[in-house]
């Protein structure tokens, strides 16, 4: 975990998740269009940490910087996706959405790093995680299935 720390993966995580292809927009990765399937699998690792960490400080790590936010808000709104990677993204980010509000159950001390900390100068909701679980329940398209919660 100190790795990980070290060399700050977590943000080339969010990086991953947050690409979005044809966007001309330059990026350290400039040129790289990652899948559906791989930010599924990346959803999913970070799904992993913050459900096996038990140290609070490590936890406060993986929370904090708006990074878990930021990763909350880059998968939605859904029309993004075409179909075929919905099916690939949406069940993992949906299992995703509830590591985080079983965390937040948990631990209701953490409230604070759920919330946006850029305040109004910020493109995110108030409340990130609210929001995307809204999103997606309320979602028209038909992989949105009461199954998958």
């Amino acid at each position: 975990f100190e790795y990980f720390c070290d060399k700050n993966i977590l943000s080339l995580m969010v990086d991953i998740v947050q690409a979005k292809p044809n966007t001309g927009s330059q990026s350290q990765y400039s040129g790289v269009v990652w899948t559906a399937l791989v930010k599924a699998q990346v959803l999913q690792t970070i799904s992993i940490l913050i459900s096996n960490v038990s140290d609070p400080t490590s936890l406060y790590y993986l929370l904090s910087n708006n990074y878990i936010n930021d990763i909350v808000a880059s998968v939605i709104p859904l029309q993004q996706w075409s179909d075929d990677a919905l099916d690939e993204i949406l069940p993992v980010y949906i299992s995703f959405l509830k590591t985080l509000a079983l965390q937040l159950a948990k631990s209701p001390n953490l409230f604070q790093f759920y919330c946006d900390k850029h305040g109004s100068s910020s493109t995110l909701p108030p409340f990130p995680l609210f929001y995307a679980a809204i999103e997606v329940a309320s979602s028209p398209l038909n992989v949105v299935r009461a199954d998958k919660f």
